[in-house]
């Protein structure tokens, strides 16, 4: 159960983020969170604000992995993604996986 005004919280928080010019920051927002095994199959990434609902889970261990991979990679820098389990494919390289994202306006 999601607690009143969490979700606001969330987004005041994400916004102050991205308004501090000189922090570099990837904002990961990842659906249901699953205690399983890291998974083969690739990530479904998303910034068009998904509903909870019909979002796949994703195990802790993968956006662990995709956070290790955004401090890394350059091309996460000033962006904000959903993300969920349960992809079609193997595993996106983890070089490509933020390319054609959006940049986040301030």
């Amino acid at each position: 159960m999601i607690k009143s005004g969490m979700l606001s919280t969330k987004w005041e928080a994400e916004t102050f983020v991205r308004r501090q010019v000189k922090v570099r920051h990837t904002i990961i927002r990842p659906g249901a969170l699953s205690d399983g095994e890291p998974s083969t199959r690739a990530f479904t990434l998303s910034q068009s604000d998904l509903t909870l609902f019909g979002w796949r889970p994703i195990a802790k261990a993968d956006v662990g992995r995709l956070a290790v991979a955004a401090a890394l990679d350059p091309a996460s820098d000033g962006v904000t993604f959903e993300v969920m389990g349960g992809g079609s494919a193997n595993a996106p390289a983890t070089l490509d996986v933020f390319r054609g994202l959006r940049k986040d306006d301030a």
